[in-house]
């Protein structure tokens, strides 16, 4: 909890409001073809042992609960959600987004080789040859090997099954080149670094912009990155990084980078639990509506009540 500038944002208290909105109807779950398709990333790379490596990745359960997530979330909108190729693609992808943001935000010194490996460039070039071979890692600190044969991984085996399919091809690339530029800091909008690695999964799935299943894979993007930054808000605040609920505009405050009290000190009274919880619950209900149109609604509510119930 955050007590500061009359901000107080109960997270379990949030988390199973809600829940409240995502009942899921009486039935069983499968959840087989996830494991396997995390089993065949922990024995193909090493995991979690190779994860370990990076700062705050040293415990057993990280690395194979963030795959299995990606997992899940490519099995949202995968036509035949036992499709493994697909499942371990979206396991493969998550971890990957997830181990090259610790990199960014812990260990800078590593940021510019691993930046260079997985430059746009390279990363089309692997998806268009359908092969892991194009991206390298020897000027690649070896301890963050893992991150680029992760992504080389997953491009070309999503650059074999698109390989007829040109325009999806391109833009994957191009939906690559966005999120990098935002994590580095080279795009105006921070938050695409968040929502965009979602939207590629749901691509991977074979969720098309401009379908209704895209329009559900965008809305629960949205939500999960409003999410993410309602449990981050503490600790993006003390360290001053970009949090949507952190924004300079009306309704929100900005804090002063750099320092706690800083923070505390510039922290306007518009801010209050309140306005993130309704916040929060409009992009759920979205998200859900959005579900509901492309047939999907029992596997997201699934998706989200187990999402949520993590915190609540």
């Amino acid at each position: 909890m955050v007590r500061r500038g009359r901000l107080a944002l109960r997270s379990r208290e949030t988390a199973r409001a809600l829940l409240r909105h995502c009942c899921v109807a009486p039935g069983p779950t499968d959840v087989s073809a996830e494991t396997r398709a995390c089993a065949v990333l922990e024995a193909r790379f090493g995991l979690p042992t190779a994860a370990s490596k990076l700062p705050g990745w040293d415990g057993p359960q990280r690395a194979p609960l963030v795959a299995r997530w990606g997992a899940r979330l490519a099995g949202l909108g995968s036509a035949t959600p036992t499709d493994q190729a697909v499942l371990v693609e979206g396991a493969a992808f998550n971890l990957a987004v997830a181990l090259f943001d610790t990199v960014v935000d812990e260990t800078p010194e590593r940021i510019a080789p691993l930046a260079a490996a997985l430059h746009p460039d390279r990363l089309r070039a692997c998806l268009v040859a359908g092969s892991p071979d194009t991206l390298d890692v020897t000027d690649v600190d070896a301890d963050a090997h893992l991150v680029v044969r992760l992504f080389a991984s997953v491009l070309a085996s999503a650059g074999r099954r698109f390989a007829a399919d040109h325009d999806g091809i391109a833009e994957l690339a191009e939906l690559l080149r966005r999120m990098y530029e935002s994590e580095l800091g080279q795009a105006p909008l921070a938050s695409l670094a968040k929502t965009l690695p979602i939207v590629w999964i749901g691509r991977l799935a074979g969720a098309g912009s401009g379908t209704a299943l895209g329009a559900m894979y965008d809305a629960l993007a949205d939500f999960i990155a409003r999410w993410d930054d309602a449990q981050d808000l503490a600790d993006d605040w003390r360290r001053g990084r970009f949090n949507h609920y952190l924004s300079p505009r009306p309704g929100y405050w900005s804090p002063v980078p750099g320092t706690f009290a800083g923070a505390c000190r510039y922290a306007a009274p518009a801010a209050s639990a309140r306005h993130i919880n309704e916040d929060l619950e409009r992009a759920l209900v979205a998200t859900l509506a959005a579900a509901e149109q492309c047939g999907r609604s029992r596997a997201a509510r699934s998706f989200l009540s187990d999402l949520l119930g993590k915190a609540a």
